[in-house]
This record gives C-alpha cells, sequence and structure tokens, in this order.
C-alpha cells in the first residue's frame, strides 16, 4: 500500500514540474523536447492499448499492427495538443519568448 501511494505522490510531483518546466520561459525547443518526455509514453501505451483490444477482437497481426501504430500517433498527438497551450502561453505567435 505505501509503494502504491508513494508511486502515486511522484507521480503527480513529475507531472506539475513538467507543466510548470513547459510552461516556463525555457528556449522552445527545450519545452517541446519535454513536452515529447509526456507524449512518447502516451502514445507507446495508446498502441499498446490498440494492439490488445485487436487482438481480443480477433483481428490478424497485420491489422492490429497498423491499428496499433495509427492509435500511438493519435494518442500521442493528442498528448502533445493536451500540452500545446501551456507551451505557447509565454511565446507570441512568431514563436519568440515574451518578455515584460
Amino acid at each position: 500500500m505505501l509503494g502504491l501511494l508513494l508511486g502515486l505522490v511522484v507521480g503527480v510531483a513529475v507531472l506539475l514540474i513538467g507543466r510548470m518546466l513547459i510552461a516556463s520561459r525555457l528556449p522552445v525547443p527545450l519545452r517541446g523536447a519535454i513536452a515529447l518526455l509526456f507524449a512518447v509514453p502516451a502514445g507507446i501505451a495508446g498502441g499498446s492499448v490498440v494492439s490488445s483490444l485487436m487482438q481480443l477482437g480477433g483481428a490478424g497481426p497485420t491489422a492490429t499492427g497498423i491499428a496499433a501504430a495509427v492509435g500511438a500517433i493519435i494518442i500521442a498527438g493528442a498528448a502533445m495538443m493536451s500540452l500545446l497551450p501551456a507551451m505557447t502561453a509565454c511565446t507570441g505567435s512568431n514563436g519568440s519568448p515574451l518578455h515584460g
């Protein structure tokens, strides 16, 4: 039980620190790299879920692989889109940092 609680606390801390770094005034490429650290595992997990559901439904290996790849891309894209407002909060429309 203690391990589960500790994992939850650490997970929330990582999420909050990541959100603060993405919303900070770091250079845009660095904030994009931080966002990818969140989006890539989400895409892998999403691809795994789609693959499992396809196998559970009895789909063949080719269809399963294609659907898993498409699902992974869609879910990673959704994760990046959820982080995009925080990434652009400190930059102007041309990507340059706002000062003031």
